[in-house]
Order: C-alpha cells, then sequence, then structure tokens
C-alpha cells in the first residue's frame, strides 16, 4: 500500500521541480527585461539630504531640498514630485513638478527652492516628502521613476 502513496509523491516531486524549473527561467527573463530598461539597472539616481517645508520662510520660498546625484552621469535636469502633510496629518499631492536645471556630477549634491501657494493654503506645518519622477542625463539619457520609488525622509 505504500509502494503507490510513494510513486504518487515521487512523479509530484518530479513535477514540482519541473515547474520550478520553468518559474526560475520566467523570472530570470522578467529581471533581464527590467535591468535592460534601466529600473533596475540604475537604481536611484538620487539621494536626499534634508527636505524642508515651511510657511513663509523668508517670503521667498517654503519648500527647500538638499539632494545629491548618485548616478554614474551627470545630471543637467530633475523633476521632482512633493507630498504636504498639514497640521492634522492630511497629505496633500503636490500635481505640478519642481524643476531643477542644475548640473550636477557623481556625488555633487545641490540646494533648490521654490514657493508653492497650494502647500501655504493647506496649512503646512514644516513636513513633506520629495521624490524625483524624472531625471536628465548630459548624455541625453532619461531615467524615469517607475513610481514612488527613492522617497526622501519626512522632513
Amino acid at each position: 500500500m505504500s509502494v503507490p502513496v510513494l510513486g504518487k509523491f515521487s512523479l509530484l516531486v518530479d513535477r514540482i521541480e519541473k515547474y520550478n524549473h520553468l518559474i526560475m527561467k520566467m523570472l530570470l527573463g522578467c529581471m533581464l527585461l527590467f535591468m535592460s530598461t534601466g529600473v533596475f539597472a540604475q537604481g536611484c539616481p538620487v539621494t536626499f539630504k534634508e527636505v524642508r517645508s515651511r510657511k513663509f520662510v523668508d517670503q521667498t520660498y517654503n519648500l527647500q531640498v538638499k539632494w545629491m546625484n548618485t548616478a554614474n552621469k551627470k545630471i543637467v535636469g530633475t523633476s521632482f514630485k512633493a507630498i504636504f502633510i498639514n497640521s492634522v496629518g492630511d497629505e496633500y499631492y503636490f500635481e505640478g513638478a519642481y524643476v531643477s536645471t542644475t548640473k550636477l556630477r557623481r556625488g555633487e549634491s545641490a540646494e533648490n527652492k521654490w514657493y508653492d501657494a497650494d502647500e501655504l493654503r493647506l496649512g503646512g506645518n514644516g513636513r513633506a516628502v520629495v521624490y524625483p519622477t524624472q531625471v536628465q542625463y548630459e548624455d541625453g539619457t532619461t531615467w524615469e521613476n517607475p513610481g514612488r520609488e527613492c522617497v526622501s525622509p519626512l522632513g
């Protein structure tokens, strides 16, 4: 009685190994596809040192971002999105983009400041997160954020 059960079990193990092999081949193919698009191959091209969102700071700006180029190429343009958090914790997703034309080599840092009246209207309390949406390189290539990757620490 135990021989047929072991035989069925052996067939089951063989099928699982066959399907595992197929699944691994499909996963490897997907990884290679993503790597060829640069999504995984490059990683995040910027890191954030500091993000500040403040109400009427010196009357000229209310979003300050200090960031650094971590890519192996010279950056010539970057667009960022910001999520502001008001005094009761509600999030406001700014629909526009904050654009920087600062040119940075790998390891160089920049500080950009912008004014956003909508953040003030919502009663921003100095808290925001920022993430890059697109990075333009000197060689003409572009990195595009596949979602909300590379988010700054809460500032």
